[in-house]
């Protein structure tokens, strides 16, 4: 009798992870983004904008290029700009896009002399989120990349 008890929880158990799981996989696969991006920081996206906007990510190593991604399948309208302050003090702005899919949805090229990025600032001025993240919070992410 202890015996069929055990299995029939762990068998429960078991069931209820795999419908966990599948719940959270759709979310989870569009985080990832391709290899050799590092992650530089975030903010969080909702139905009233984008929460700790603007943003300021220190930029320490020599990226040669930058990215924005999503961590919804949804598609967010966005518009704002990223700037990327040099380490000569010049610093040069990208509008960005709207995120059309999960993941990384946009990629900024490095054009600071040798690389030399201090800093990269993002600035939302207006968000929308897709009908089923509209009760959601989204995470946006700014990436780097040094290859």
């Amino acid at each position: 009798m202890m015996h069929a008890c055990r299995r029939a929880l762990v068998v429960a158990g078991t069931v209820l992870l795999v419908a966990l799981l599948g719940l959270e996989q759709g979310r989870a696969q569009v985080t990832q983004v391709p290899g050799g991006w590092t992650a530089l920081g975030n903010v969080t996206l909702d139905k009233n904008g984008c929460t700790g906007c603007p943003a300021a990510f220190p930029t320490a190593e020599r990226w040669r290029a930058f990215g924005l991604g999503t961590d919804t399948p949804y598609a967010v309208a966005l518009s704002g700009q990223v700037e990327v302050v040099c380490g000569d003090g010049t610093s040069y702005q990208v509008l960005v896009k709207p995120a059309r899919r999960g993941g990384l949805f946009q990629v900024i090229g490095n054009s600071c002399v040798n690389f030399d990025s201090k800093e990269l600032r993002l600035a939302l001025t207006s968000v929308s989120l897709s009908p089923p993240d509209a009760d959601r919070t989204v995470t946006l992410t700014a990436y780097g990349r040094l290859r």
